[in-house]
């Protein structure tokens, strides 16, 4: 039965509230995300700003730990220590040491691009020794560093430097001087300078703002070098006391120390950069959540139409196995053997060991109208109030029976049946499923003005006993009375009844002997008397008049000639599914085909085969090229498959290969008299030489040709 069509809207609401629920929250995850993401920021950007900074330093501390490990390695180099021992002219040993070294000084100063240039600076001759060359101390300083402090410079270059460096100008100078020597006062000190430029770089990237000021502190807490656009700081700055505003701008200051020197690296990082994100995020957020709002709706909808559709067709077909096997526990005996694992698969459970029958019957008349005239088709509004009621009546019972028993049920025919299993107490369980029936009776009363009859069967003990028990109802259903008020009925309240009727020998007898003759009028009228005799005042009725046409079916069935006449509609003709008033009319109905039948029968026993007269009408036409089935069909006003069936019956051969046989038997006899191939076809009916060859060869295994010979 089709779900009522109101009721198809409520789980499409459901699925697409369904569906909004789950894909609301992301779009709550997506703000509870955009919020925490806010406060992260404000609470650890400095975190992310300091493993940026944290990188560069680590990159820079590289730069520095490569600078000192050469300057270890120039130190101990054996042309350095040659010339450690010059005091005055160089002798040529000593410039080919100078020139060996300057070669080596090359190769110091591609190790890092912020490496500018790598020299040597010999004290004792007032000589500065390069990658690119010899040259005066006051040439080289004058040409790089310009002539101011000159003499500090030389001053610088003669004290002992273990690792120290010195801010000149836009470099930095990394010293470190060779170890003094016991016999001579003459020492080397080892320079690499370093671009600041390029240096401070690495430290550009600290918050990807162009804006950020880099500083490079020493251990006096005084500024080594920073960047082009580095303000101003207060004498008392500090990086530790967090935010630090200067002119307009408030900084973000963040600081790493140098495991190399005992240099401090310090970035203040501009606070709208912070600000900026913030609010990136906060647009990306808002236009995330329009999209997934716009998103969620439409994939709500589009989800619940394919859902719904899917899990109502799924539904459906489920519901409609699942009823089928309800129809069969009912109609047919249970079966042991597969009925357990049919049950499992359609999640029917009867756990129980009493199972009772009971069947619904609605009034024909409801609402001041009626389902139908008998043999009418039900229009489309009919049909769906018919729908709707079954669908309450199974939603009343279930809802009121179901809190103490277990309840399956589904439409049989015209009526609902209901299979009820419980365990324990019968006489007691009866009483209670009574008020339920009148609860659901009471409820369809109400809403749609129809009045409801129910048939009970007896209770039964195991699955075995719903069969039987739905037979029973069956069979006291026909007992209601609605129009009397009676509304509920049980099997043992009729069971005791008496069921004779009349049907005496001899008019068993006549009624097969009238339909032996085909006199469906007299047998009709048999039957006729046979009702009346039966449907007296004090006859049975209902359930014993189904006994008594089941009876006079035996009957009609030995007057049918051998099974011959019986009509096709036979196996449809059921006195158990027919109602009592229309017992009489479906038995003459059948009586009269049957008759017709047997008729039909007895004249074709009483007249001349037909395959003799179709034998004498194609013997006198066979020459006919027109001749076939189809002629010869026309010729007998019958339709050529039934005229050639009837002909293969009776003769064991196909009218067609009767034709042809003839025809070849015919050609036969001219080709003997030395008849042509052409004339011969001609004369035996074919329309031409080729298709008489065929023929021939095909009934014969020799062409004509070949049979001239032989004869």
């Amino acid at each position: 039965m089709a779900a009522p069509a109101f009721k198809n809207q409520t789980p499409r609401y459901g699925w697409f509230i369904y569906y909004l629920v789950i894909l609301s929250v992301p779009m709550l995850l997506s703000v509870l995300i955009y919020f925490h993401s806010r406060q992260i920021i404000n609470r650890n950007s400095g975190e992310i700003y300091a493993a940026s900074l944290e990188q560069a330093r680590i990159e820079s501390d590289g730069i520095i730990d490569a600078i000192t490990r050469a300057l270890e390695q120039i130190s101990v180099n054996r042309n350095v220590q040659k010339l450690t021992f010059i005091t005055g002219k160089p002798s040529p040993d000593d410039v080919l040491a100078m020139y060996n070294l300057m070669a080596e000084l090359k190769n110091y100063q591609i190790l890092s691009p912020v490496i500018d240039d790598v020299f040597l600076v010999l004290n004792r001759i007032d000589t500065i020794v390069g990658a690119i060359g010899s040259i005066y101390q006051e040439w080289y300083y004058d040409l790089y560093y310009g002539d101011d402090g000159l003499r500090e410079m030389k001053k610088l270059m003669k004290e002992p430097h273990r690792m120290d460096v010195l801010p000149v100008n836009d470099r930095f100078l990394f010293l470190r001087t060779t170890p003094e020597n016991n016999l001579s006062e003459s020492s080397i000190t080892i320079a690499i300078a370093v671009n600041r430029e390029r240096f401070l770089e690495k430290f550009g990237s600290v918050g990807e703002n162009p804006d950020s000021a880099t500083y490079i502190f020493d251990e006096h807490k005084r500024i080594v070098c920073s960047s082009v656009n580095a303000p101003d700081l207060p004498p008392d700055f500090n990086a530790e006391k967090g935010n630090i505003k200067l002119g307009k701008t408030l900084y973000y200051p963040l600081a790493a120390g140098s495991r190399m020197t005992n240099w401090k690296y310090v970035c203040l990082i501009p606070m709208d950069v912070q600000g900026q994100r913030a609010r990136q995020i906060q647009y990306s957020t808002l236009a995330a959540l329009l999209g997934c709002s716009l998103f969620s709706i439409f994939f709500s909808f589009r989800m619940t139409r394919r859902s719904y559709n899917t899990q109502l067709a799924l539904w459906n077909d489920l519901q409609v196995l699942r009823n089928y096997y309800i129809y069969t526990l009912l109609e047919k005996p249970y079966d042991p053997e597969n009925g357990p694992g049919e049950m499992e698969k359609y999640s029917i459970e009867l756990p129980g060991e009493n199972n009772i029958v009971l069947l619904f019957a609605v009034s024909e008349e409801f609402s001041g109208g009626e389902w139908g005239e008998p043999g009418k088709a039900l229009s489309e509004k009919e049909g769906n109030k018919i729908n709707l009621i079954r669908f309450a009546l199974i939603s009343a019972f279930q809802k009121s029976a179901g809190r103490r028993f277990r309840v399956e049920m589904t439409d049989v025919g015209k009526n609902t049946a209901a299979i009820v299993n419980w365990s324990g107490d019968r006489d007691g369980t009866i009483n209670l499923l009574e008020d339920d029936i009148e609860y659901t009776q009471r409820r369809i009363e109400e809403q749609f003005h129809a009045s409801v009859s129910t048939a009970l069967g007896e209770w039964r003990r195991g699955l075995e006993g719903i069969y039987y028990s739905n037979m029973e109802a069956r069979e006291t259903l026909q007992y209601l009375d609605a129009k009397n008020g009676q509304t509920i009925l049980h099997y043992r309240d009729i069971r005791n009844q008496d069921t004779h009727y009349q049907f005496p020998q001899e008019m068993e007898q006549k009624l097969i002997n009238m339909i032996l003759l085909g006199d469906g009028e007299a047998a009709c009228g048999l039957v006729r008397r046979l009702f009346e005799m039966n449907t007296s005042k004090d006859g049975p009725s209902g359930p014993v008049l189904r006994i008594l046409a089941a009876d006079i079916l035996g009957s009609v069935m030995k007057g049918t000639s051998a099974g011959e006449g019986r009509p096709a509609e036979w196996d449809l003709l059921n006195p158990e599914q027919i109602p009592a008033r229309d017992l009489a009319a479906s038995l003459e109905k059948t009586i009269r085909e049957i008759c017709a039948a047997n008729r039909i029968i007895l004249e074709k026993k009483s007249s001349p085969r037909i395959s003799e007269k179709v034998k004498e009408y194609i013997g006198g036409n066979f020459r006919n090229p027109d001749i076939n089935i189809s002629i010869t069909g026309l010729h007998f006003n019958m339709s050529p498959f039934y005229l050639s069936r009837i002909f293969k019956e009776e003769t064991g051969m196909g009218l067609l290969e009767y034709i042809n046989a003839l025809r070849i038997g015919e050609g036969k006899k001219l080709l003997a008299r030395g008849q042509s191939i052409v004339k011969t076809a001609e004369m035996t009916g074919f329309r031409n030489s080729n298709a008489f060859i065929r023929v021939f060869k095909k009934l014969t295994g020799v062409t004509p040709g070949q049979y001239k010979g032989i004869e």
